[in-house]
């Protein structure tokens, strides 16, 4: 969820400007307690979460009464995210990093569509749920009154790479992305040296090895093809010139017959030799 909030910048012609956040239809209410750990469960599961930036920070409101809305602040500070419940006010009631508002403030309109992304956590998901306008974006620090994007130096630091993982890079201008223009998306590509560099390094090189070994097998099983075809030559040959040989004719004779027929002297003269 955390890397899905740039992404309602991707809506921004879909969107054209904020919600007010008592909007929707009535859900069934839902125990605090279970909310809060999806929400955990879901920035969990989102995966470019991770891409985001140290002190990121989002309000996240679910709707989930006719008038009733949960309210999370959620922060990261390194690579950890901490969720804390916070008592629905304008948005959320703390700002951690006492920057002024929060950097994004979304609004699940109902606990169904929340439902809907914890089950399909990605980018694509989020996007359906913005057109279907069951996600709204609020003003915020990055976010202004009419849905303007706030694109500028502390957005590029915290939040660039991650928008980028789901953003194609053609298409940042055009969303008023400007400031992530000169980044480049951060590799997946694991570290040199790191656990799943080495583990990566040892699959392939057991998968060179096994493409050895059947290389090997290949090759030795088409040796031994050629091998028992040779052979059965051989015979054929070996056979006609006994046969000749009994009926009286010459060596010369039955090798000019062979090589009319399309043998090869390589495969008459040592069987001659033996006659």
């Amino acid at each position: 969820l955390l890397g899905a909030a740039f992404l309602i910048l991707t809506a921004l012609f879909i969107l054209p400007q904020t919600k007010s956040p008592l909007t929707g239809l009535a859900v069934a209410e839902v125990d605090d307690q279970t909310l809060f750990g999806e929400v955990q469960r879901l920035l969990q599961q989102f995966p470019i979460t991770k891409h985001l930036g140290s002190g990121s920070e989002f309000c996240l409101l679910v709707k989930t009464g006719e008038t009733n809305f949960k309210s999370f602040d959620i922060f990261k500070s390194g690579s950890k995210v901490s969720v804390a419940p916070s008592p629905y006010s304008t948005y959320c009631s703390n700002d951690i990093n006492n920057q002024g508002s929060e950097d994004f403030v979304f609004q699940y309109n109902t606990y169904d569509a929340f439902k809907q992304h914890l089950d399909q956590p990605d980018c694509g998901k989020f996007r359906e749920l913005l057109k279907t306008e069951q996600i709204y974006y609020l003003a915020s620090e990055f976010v202004q009154s009419g849905g303007k994007p706030v694109c500028n130096a502390l957005f590029q630091e915290r939040y660039c790479s991650a928008a980028m993982q789901c953003v194609p890079y053609h298409e940042l201008p055009a969303l008023g992305l400007d400031c992530c223009i000169g980044q480049q998306p951060q590799s997946t590509f694991p570290a040199f040296g790191s656990q799943a560099f080495v583990a990566m390094i040892f699959l392939f090189v057991v998968l060179v090895l096994l493409s050895v070994l059947v290389l090997v097998h290949i090759k030795h099983k088409h040796q031994e093809q050629e091998a028992g075809e040779a052979k059965e030559h051989q015979h054929q040959v070996e056979a006609f010139i006994d046969e000749g040989l009994e009926d009286g004719y010459s060596k010369d004779e039955l090798k000019e017959a062979l090589l009319e027929q399309g043998w090869d002297e390589q495969t008459i003269d040592p069987i001659l030799q033996f006659k």
